[in-house]
């Protein structure tokens, strides 16, 4: 059995997404050490269209790398609006790099039908609902993917208004579990509102940073191989 006293490092594009998640780590990465990285450039760029493919994949690269050497047996990237790019540099390290909608994409397929994605951020809309689509076709799953923005959502969670985030959120989700077989959050940030679902509903909603740390902990207890 491998060592569960190893170390994991977490990179975050955006400082909304800290405060949830290393809250979160203690209870679902237990024994392990946690390294937090942040370059909230990173998500500012891609959102603004300042930030080419080039320079994003570097800027994940840098920080994994730097991860790596400090000692990480594996990396989290908590963004779903970088997943491609995540996985153009994985080849380049020594250690796993873990995307964060990884399993909830396999989740979502293996249910397949009518899925509704709900986003806060339009590149992490994109990045999900393409990931799905791309997985159903391999597997050959039916799977017709609707996709909404809730307006507004993220930037009140950056400006520290989280009620105003949760309630918006859960009023598109209660709206798209009308329509869909299944609902994915496609941010990290969004697992918030998970909590607050009744119990009948909550099975139906994918969420993303509670299945990727999981697969963290697989990859600890097996010392390698897949994480989702």
């Amino acid at each position: 059995m491998a060592d569960m006293n190893g170390r994991v490092a977490l990179l975050y594009t955006d400082l909304v997404l800290v405060p949830f998640t290393v809250e979160l780590a203690r209870t679902e990465l237990p024994g392990l050490r946690v390294m937090n990285i942040v370059d909230d450039a990173i998500l500012a760029g891609v959102r603004g269209g300042t930030m080419d493919q080039v320079d994003l994949r570097r800027r994940i690269l840098e920080h994994a790398l730097r991860a790596e050497e400090a000692g990480a047996d594996a990396v989290l990237c908590t963004c779903s609006s970088v997943s491609d790019a995540a996985a153009a540099v994985a080849p380049l390290l020594r250690v796993p790099l873990l995307r964060i909608d990884d399993a909830m994409v396999a989740e979502a397929v293996e249910n397949g039908g009518d899925i509704g994605v709900v986003a806060t951020v339009e590149t992490a809309a994109d990045e999900v609902v393409g990931k799905i689509e791309a997985l159903a076709g391999e597997r050959g799953v039916v799977a017709r993917v609707r996709r909404t923005v809730v307006p507004g959502a993220f930037d009140a969670l950056s400006r520290g208004d989280a009620a105003a985030h949760d309630e918006a959120v859960l009023k598109t989700v209660h709206d798209e579990l009308t329509r869909s077989d299944f609902v994915v959050l496609a941010q990290a940030s969004m697992e918030r509102v998970v909590a607050a679902l009744d119990d009948a509903d909550r099975p139906r909603v994918g969420a993303p940073l509670r299945p990727a740390m999981r697969g963290l902990m697989r990859h600890q207890r097996t010392g390698g191989g897949v994480l989702v």
